[in-house]
């Protein structure tokens, strides 16, 4: 198992969210904010987003045993993310994908779920635009609140109430083999 990849410097990031435009801001619930951002935009953002994704995956028995939670899918989707202003760090994120615009641009193999499942062109044709989310992460020491999840889900809200095109969200979800029901 790899090392997990230092944390990005805090005023890094600050900075480079600082010079987002300023629709990626979806949401601003005070001390906490919610963006959404091209995973080219904001490659400090993204690095810290892959790391802390291994951290949260590794303490669950999930992790990729990689420095770093990325793949070649996180480049040509969007990252919604939770930032706290005031300890300027990122909270939780969702890794998010716009359907039709993989698929004209990268085809069904440009899906992350198209690794999980055997989609035929037709079925995701019929489906028509839709959200693939997935990725989605809480940090360990803000997991006992419900705040970041709501806060995740209030953007994927914005996200569709600013493109009403998206009315199908589809994902996996994965579940410890320690769960019980």
């Amino acid at each position: 198992m790899e090392p997990i990849i230092s944390p990005i410097e805090p005023h890094t990031l600050a900075w480079e969210i600082e010079h987002l435009p300023g629709e990626a801001l979806l949401v601003d619930a005070g001390k906490e904010q919610v963006f959404l951002v091209d995973g080219k935009q904001a490659p400090h953002v993204l690095g810290e987003i892959g790391r802390l994704r291994e951290v949260t995956f590794r303490l669950a028995g999930e992790g990729t045993g990689k420095s770093i939670d990325l793949d070649e899918y996180d480049p040509h989707y969007f990252h919604l993310f939770i930032w706290n202003k005031a300890d300027r760090e990122i909270i939780g994120s969702y890794r998010m994908g716009m359907t039709d615009v993989i698929l004209k641009k990268y085809g069904v193999k440009g899906l992350y779920t198209s690794d999980l499942f055997g989609y035929q062109r037709q079925l995701l044709d019929q489906i028509g635009p839709a959200m693939e989310l997935g990725r989605a992460f809480v940090r360990p020491e803000y997991q006992r609140s419900y705040t970041p999840l709501m806060l995740l889900w209030k953007g994927i809200g914005q996200c569709i109430a600013r493109q009403p095109q998206y009315r199908h969200l589809l994902g996996p979800v994965s579940i410890n083999t320690n769960t019980t029901a």
